[in-house]
């Protein structure tokens, strides 16, 4: 196949390599989708054994180490050899995770590891619209599944004064917080960004300065 046949093909290429911005963009969206899917993997795997082994766990070298109870074996190991696997099934089980969620999950995971051993040859093929949706719809499950989490497992409602002012969606933590934010510069979403900023931002300063 001949270079003029290829033409549009190759100067797509030639854009995305030799574009600084372009590259850069492409550098700060593989990380962004690693960092996420990481995080996202890490809430599924950790959640179920917080909840299970949380009289079992000890403190090594300033982590949280759960040591694996006869609860969490039943409940979770069970559904799977894979501990990732069997908390995604846990999690499926409870209803907080729909087929389409798991199945963004396996997407996200596949090209997570395409990513992480081939980023060469994403950088030169540029980032596709599927990654982008990809990387956004892992970032509304971790959302997702923290709200629930801190509304139902931590009972936030059960530690409001007024019970019926807090929704599921309303509540999250800052790590969830923090990854809306990366997920919006990863997608030049600069409004969002700027929004979940300045939610930050306002908590902090009713914890620190009681604004």
């Amino acid at each position: 196949m001949s270079l003029r046949e290829n033409k549009d093909e190759f100067i797509t290429i030639f854009e995305n390599i030799s574009n600084k911005e372009t590259l850069r963009k492409g550098i700060l969206f593989l990380s962004i989708f690693v960092l996420i899917f990481e995080s996202l993997k890490d809430f599924i795997i950790d959640r179920p054994l917080e909840l299970y082994c949380i009289y079992s766990c000890r403190i090594k070298e300033g982590k949280i180490v759960y040591e694996e109870n006869d609860d969490y074996k039943q409940n979770v190991k069970t559904l799977d050899k894979n501990p990732f696997s069997a908390s995604i099934k846990w999690f499926q089980s409870r209803g907080d995770l729909t087929e389409k969620d798991v199945e963004i999950i396996s997407k996200a995971k596949n090209r997570r590891n395409v990513f992480v051993h081939e980023p060469l040859n994403i950088l030169v093929q540029g980032v596709s619209q599927d990654d982008v949706m990809l990387l956004s719809n892992m970032a509304d499950i971790y959302k997702k599944l923290d709200s629930m989490w801190i509304y139902n497992v931590e009972d936030a409602a059960g530690n409001c004064s007024d019970p019926e002012s807090i929704k599921p969606k309303d509540c999250y933590s800052l790590p969830s917080a923090l990854l809306q934010i990366v997920k919006n510069i990863a997608i030049d979403n600069e409004e969002e960004c700027s929004r979940w900023m300045d939610q930050i931002k306002a908590v902090l300063e009713k914890i620190i300065i009681g604004k």
